[in-house]
């Protein structure tokens, strides 16, 4: 959906993958529900919009929506 400032329109989302050292499957679980807990606390602090979060055993998916003002 586009969004708009002032100034500007825009559609700005980012894909970040999070990968574990040697890709281990570590993050099962507890580990697994806490992330997306912590990963929705950070961008719901930075006014981010998190569209989709998939925490895997040995992988993070994150698809987020910014604002133009913020810089990766």
């Amino acid at each position: 959906m586009v969004k708009s400032t002032r100034h500007a329109k825009y559609e700005l989302y980012y894909h970040i993958v999070f990968v574990p050292k040697y890709r281990r499957s570590h993050l099962t679980g507890e580990t697994k529900e806490r992330l997306e807990t912590i990963f929705a606390e950070i961008c719901e602090d930075k006014g981010l919009e998190l569209v989709e979060c998939e925490v895997m055993p040995d992988h993070v998916h994150l698809f987020i929506g910014s604002p133009p003002k913020n810089a990766p």
